[in-house]
C-alpha cells in the first residue's frame, strides 16, 4: 500500500513537472556566455623583415681652412655661426687674415701682366698685317697670353682660400671652439657640416634572408626616440658580399626628413616589405586558437559560437590573412573566445 501511494505520487511529480516545462518553459533562463564581435572586412596586409640601426646623415663633410693666419667668423643671424645653423654650399663662415700669403700670391703683379701679353698680343697681330711681324712672335704672344692667363686665374684661386667655405648645404656642427681673432694652422678643421633632409640607416642582414631584399624595396622606418613616428624608405644599396666575421650582408636604407626630426645616432626600428597584398580578408591574430592541431576561430550564429577552421596566408606582428574558412560580414568573436565551445551558447556584449 505504501510503495502505491509513493508511486503515485512521483507520477504525479513528473506530470507536474512536464506541464510547468510546456506551460511555462519561457520563463526558464538560459546560461550565456558574453562575447564580443566584429563584422569580418577586408584590408592590406605586409609581411616585414624587422630590423633596427641607427641614423647617420646621407652626406657628411669637415669644413676645413687650407691657409693659416688670423681667422675671422662671419656673422650668421645676427653673431658668428654655431652648431646647429644652417648653411648653404659655399656659404662662407669665417675668412682668414694673413698679408705674407697675399703678397706671396702677387695678384696686381699678375693682372699688370695680363693687360700687357693683352696689348702685345694685339700689337703682333696689327704687325703681322702690315708685314711688320712673322707668324713666330704672334704665336709666341698667344702663348705667353695663356700663360698669363693662367697665372691671373691662379692667383684668384689661391686669394679665394682665405674664405673657409661650407662644402654643401646641411646644418653645421661645431667641432672646434676658435676664438675671433685666433691664429689658426692650415688644415685646421673649423667645423662639420651634415645633411640631414634626408638620412640613411645601415643594417645587416642574414644569409636567410638575402634573397627576399632588393634594390629599390619600400622600408617602414618608426623613430623609436620621438613618439614612434613612421617613415617611409627605400633599399638603395645591398652588398653583395657577406661579413666574415658576423655572416651578414649589409644593406643601405635612405628616409626622406623634410622635418628633421631623424638625428644622427637615432636609434630606429626598420621593417623591410617583403610581400604586400591588398583587398583581403584579415583578422586580428589573437582571435585565432588551435584545436586538434587546426587554426580555428569562432563566429557567431543564431546566437551560438560556431568554431570555423581557418587557413592562414600573409602575416604580420598583428593581423592575418584568412585564405579560407571566413566571409566578409562573418561575425568574429574577438573577445571572450578563451573558454567557448562549438555550438556554445552566446550573448553578444557591447
Amino acid at each position: 500500500m505504501i510503495r502505491s501511494i509513493r508511486l503515485g505520487s512521483v507520477l504525479l511529480g513528473i506530470l507536474y513537472l512536464n506541464s510547468c516545462s510546456q506551460e511555462g518553459s519561457t520563463d526558464i533562463p538560459v546560461l550565456r556566455v558574453p562575447v564580443t564581435v566584429e563584422e569580418v572586412g577586408l584590408g592590406d596586409i605586409s609581411s616585414f623583415i624587422s630590423l633596427t640601426g641607427t641614423i647617420t646623415p646621407i652626406e657628411e663633410m669637415d669644413i676645413v681652412s687650407d691657409v693659416s693666419g688670423v681667422i675671422h667668423f662671419e656673422p650668421v643671424g645676427g653673431g658668428r655661426i654655431k652648431g646647429g645653423d644652417p648653411v648653404g654650399v659655399d656659404q662662407v663662415v669665417a675668412k682668414i687674415e694673413n698679408e705674407e700669403y697675399v703678397l706671396n700670391i702677387g695678384l696686381e703683379g699678375k693682372a699688370l701682366a695680363l693687360e700687357h701679353a693683352k696689348r702685345d698680343l694685339e700689337d703682333k697681330k696689327k704687325l703681322d698685317i702690315l708685314g711688320g711681324a712673322t707668324q713666330r712672335e704672334v704665336e709666341n704672344a698667344e702663348r705667353t697670353l695663356l700663360s698669363a692667363e693662367t697665372a691671373y686665374k691662379t692667383a684668384l684661386i689661391n686669394l679665394e682660400k682665405l674664405n673657409i667655405k661650407s662644402p654643401l648645404s646641411g646644418t653645421f656642427t661645431e667641432v672646434e671652439s676658435f676664438v675671433e681673432g685666433q691664429k689658426i694652422n692650415a688644415g685646421a678643421i673649423i667645423g662639420n657640416v651634415m645633411r640631414y633632409d634626408i638620412v640613411k640607416c645601415n643594417v645587416n642582414i642574414t644569409a636567410d634572408d638575402f634573397a627576399n631584399v632588393w634594390k629599390g624595396q619600400e622600408v617602414i622606418v618608426t623613430n623609436i626616440s620621438r613618439n614612434e613616428e613612421i617613415y617611409i624608405g627605400e633599399v638603395t644599396n645591398v652588398s653583395p658580399t657577406i661579413d666574415p666575421v658576423t655572416r651578414t650582408f649589409k644593406l643601405e636604407i635612405v628616409i626622406d626628413n623634410p622635418e628633421y626630426h631623424l638625428k644622427s645616432g637615432s636609434f630606429v626600428k626598420v621593417d623591410i616589405v617583403v610581400e604586400k597584398r591588398q583587398n583581403i580578408i584579415k583578422i586580428p591574430k589573437r582571435v585565432i586558437t588551435t584545436n586538434s592541431g587546426r587554426d580555428v576561430v569562432f563566429v557567431v550564429e543564431n546566437q551560438v559560437a560556431r568554431m570555423k577552421p581557418v587557413v592562414i596566408g600573409l602575416q604580420d606582428s598583428d593581423y592575418a590573412e584568412i585564405i579560407q574558412g571566413l566571409n566578409v560580414g562573418d561575425l568574429l568573436i574577438s573577445r571572450g573566445h578563451e573558454a567557448l565551445k562549438n555550438n556554445t551558447k552566446v550573448r553578444i556584449s557591447r
